[in-house]
Formats: C-alpha cells, structure tokens, sequence
C-alpha cells in the first residue's frame, strides 16, 4: 500500500465521498481504515434500528428483525464503539424496521431497553449533533427521543402529528422534560406541528424554548387555521433573543394587529438577519402595497426577506429605492404567494434596472415580469451615465415564476438580462424549469442559455 494511503487527512477526506457500501468493506482494510471508515460510515444514520441492532441481540424471522428484549452487557462495549460515532440521527416512526407479535415485546419497549438498562446515566449518544424526529402514526414514539439527547446536540427538528388530547399530553410532557435538561444549548432548533391544535402544547414548547439561549435559527411551522392569537402572544415576546434566522407563520385580523406582531418580532430580536414569515388575514386587514412592507424596514440588517402572502402587492419605482435605502444589506428579497409559492410582485421587465440600484448586495430575487417586448431599453443605453448591473459576483438568481415569454421576445429578454447580469453563475428559476423541453417554460430555458453565450462574448471582449 502506499504510504499516502496512510496518511489520515487524506482518507479523511477520501471517505466523506465514499457510498455506504464502499466504507463497509475499507472498515475491514486496517485498523486505520477502519476507525476513519466507521466513523463515515455510522456518521449519518437515518433509522435507529441499525445501532439498536448492534446492542440489542436480533432473531430473524420471515424477513422481519425481532427483539429478545434483553441487553447483554458484554454487548455494551460494542454498542459504545459505534454509538460514539453518530453525529445525526433521524427518525420517522414510520421506519417499521422491527415488527411485534403477541410474543414479542412492543416497539416501545424495544426502543426503551438501550435507556433503561445502560450503565450509568452517560448519554446513548455522547457526540450526537443533530437530531430529526418525526412522530407521524404512535405518539407514545416521542418520549424515545429523550435517552439519545446529549449536552452536545445542537440541532433538533421535531415534527409531529397531534390527533388527539392523549396525544397532545404526550407531546407536553416531553417538551417539559427537555425544558428541564441540563447544558442542552441548541443553535437550531425547528418545530413542525400538525394535525392537532398547537394552542395545547404551546406553554410548555415557549418553556423549554425561552431555556435555549444560544439558539440561532427557529423555524416553526404548522396548520395555519390551529393558530390563536394567544398562541402567537405567547410565542414572539419569549424568542430567544440572539436569533439571527426566523421562520413563523403571522396570522391578524387587521393592520393594526399585523404591524403590532411584526414590531414585537424584529424589537425582540436585534441580531436577526434572515426572516420567512407566512401572512396569513383572517380579517379585514390585507397586505397590498408599500405600507404592508413598511413594518420590516425598522431592522437595516435585514439580509433575507422571504414573505408568503395571500394576494399581490403592488409597488411603483420609488417603492423599489425606498427598500433599497432602508435595508442596504439585502441579499435575497423574495415575495410569494401562498400554496402556487410563484411571485407576489409584478413589475415591468425594465424595473429591474432599479432593483440592481437600489440593492447592490442582492444575491437572489423573486419577481414576475411584466410588459416584455420585442424592444426593451437596454441598460446604460437611454440616458445613462453608465451601465448599472447587479452586484457582478453576488447576484445569482432571478426566479420569474410564471412570468409570460413569448418565443418572439427571447433575443430581447436575453440580451436585457445579459447586460444586466454579470456574474457567469447566474441563473433563471421559472414555473416548470423541471419539466420536458417542449412545455411553456421553454422560452426562459431558452432565454437563459442565450444569457450565457451573451456573458462569454461580453467577457471576451
């Protein structure tokens, strides 16, 4: 073997892009391959059954895995050996990788036996980062979760399918426990309910959240019509308060209200860079113009402003160079609709000279393009002083959702965006970019390939 194939780093780095199988059979190469293999190898595993199967000893029969129940502790040494290399872990009940008969002990007790009968109190995984847990068809699964959380997690994503008041109690119970762990410091934390009524275990969920003081990205999601108001008075004066990532969904019954809910957001929390929020009126309030983005312009740090809304908002020319002045670090400025996702903001093609003026560290932007023509005034071609572009090694993508181009129109379209467009990484996401050739985003595949031809000339030039 040569001495390069000795060297750590470089398997190392060799092994993080090796398929599963690959790092099963480099385990057995040598005693270094194997530590750097199996570390690879259980790094990631999407099923707890795998390294439950180590500890716990299997009987095979007609193709299903049962559980004797008992832990020996002479298999305590192994399960150790590679439970210390999981770093994530995920889980959805789902996964029916062990069955039970009448015979056999139930899912929950297989689950329960690593917790129950470790030595000691040390954590089944001590190097455990990550954790996504999703709790679809037994609620009775989600108390599981506790033994495998360790002072070292810093990820955790909960998902759950609250179906009933036994169910809902289940989910309290546990958030009251990990309210109640010591030294867990999470940096990212996002909580997905549906199914039931959030309300019930919004108290403890806040409780073991207001405990979370490192937290640096939060995302909740769940059943907009579960939402009270109490609910949302609740969770927004009680984030943690060093968030600098924010997903929430905002329901209101009126302007007031909406500008009151966004005030408490960005005045409780002065680090926050990127915020998506779901606006959802369920009253007289709408959000139409320029005074429903008005709220967000308080916090200049702003880098990402991702809005899901429920019918479009308009904006005129000095709209664009009012965001522009308000919050000089955007970098993704995105406005949707709710369920199509395709832009909220229509405006003429030719405005997007202004959106390159008024944000010069945008990175990616979502609008549809109106009035596209044959003839469109090319940047820095009517009176100009000069050509005014995009950020040339920041902007990236320009998503035009259903945006209507005719074939006639793509030399135009393409030549506009070249000019405007510089950086050769540039891309165009519209409605169907996925689909065959031959359907009606044609003409921006088209558009987007002449983008780059168009770029190289100017380049070479």
């Amino acid at each position: 073997m040569h001495e390069v194939l000795g060297i750590y780093e470089i398997l190392d780095h060799i092994f993080s892009y090796s398929q599963k199988q690959d790092l099963a059979i480099a385990a057995q190469v040598s005693w270094l391959w194997s530590n750097i293999a199996l570390d690879h190898l259980w790094r990631d595993i999407d099923s707890v059954f795998p390294l439950l199967e180590v500890g716990l000893p299997p009987l095979k029969m007609h193709g299903e895995w049962f559980s004797t129940g008992k832990i020996e502790s002479q298999n305590w040494e192994r399960f150790q050996h590679y439970a210390r290399r999981v770093h994530r872990l995920s889980l959805n009940d789902g996964d029916t990788g062990w069955i039970q008969s009448s015979h056999e002990p139930s899912p929950q007790q297989v689950w329960s036996t690593p917790a129950l009968e470790r030595p000691g109190i040390d954590p089944l995984l001590p190097n455990i980062q990550e954790i996504s847990w999703t709790v679809i068809h037994e609620m009775a699964n989600l108390p599981h979760i506790l033994p495998f959380i360790s002072s070292s997690l810093k990820a955790l994503t909960i998902t759950l399918y609250l179906t009933d008041a036994e169910a809902e109690d289940t989910a309290c119970r546990v958030f009251d426990t990990l309210a109640e762990f010591t030294g867990l410091e999470l940096e990212n934390l996002t909580f997905e309910c549906y199914g039931g009524q959030i309300d019930a275990v919004v108290e403890q969920f806040v409780s073991f959240l207001k405990g979370q003081h490192k937290l640096k990205v939060f995302r909740i999601t769940h059943d907009s019509y579960d939402e009270s108001r109490a609910t949302q008075d609740m969770l927004f004066p009680n984030l943690p308060t060093g968030l600098r990532e924010l997903k929430a969904s905002v329901e209101f019954y009126e302007e007031s209200d909406y500008i009151t809910r966004i005030h408490t957001i960005l005045q409780r929390l002065p680090d926050l860079r990127v915020l998506r929020l779901v606006l959802t009126s369920n009253g007289s309030g709408n959000l139409s113009d320029f005074g429903s983005l008005s709220p967000f312009l308080q916090n200049p740090n702003l880098e990402e402003l991702t809005l899901w809304v429920s019918e479009e908002i308009h904006l005129n020319r000095s709209d664009i160079h009012a965001l522009g002045r308000m919050l000089p670090n955007m970098a993704r400025f995105h406005l949707r609709l709710h369920y199509t996702a395709l832009p909220a903001v229509g405006v003429p093609v030719a405005w997007l000279v202004d959106f390159a003026k008024a944000f010069p560290k945008l990175q990616a932007l979502t609008l549809r393009l109106d009035n596209i023509g044959p003839s469109l005034p090319l940047p820095g071609t009517a009176n100009e002083e000069q050509v005014n572009t995009f950020n040339p090694t920041a902007f990236r993508i320009l998503d035009v959702g259903g945006s209507v181009l005719s074939e006639g129109d793509v030399p135009s379209m393409a030549e506009f965006l070249g000019l405007l467009c510089l950086n050769p990484l540039f891309e165009i996401e519209y409605h169907g970019k996925q689909r065959a050739p031959a359907d009606t985003a044609a003409p921006w595949r088209v558009t987007e390939a002449m983008v780059k031809l168009i770029q190289r000339s100017n380049s070479d030039e």
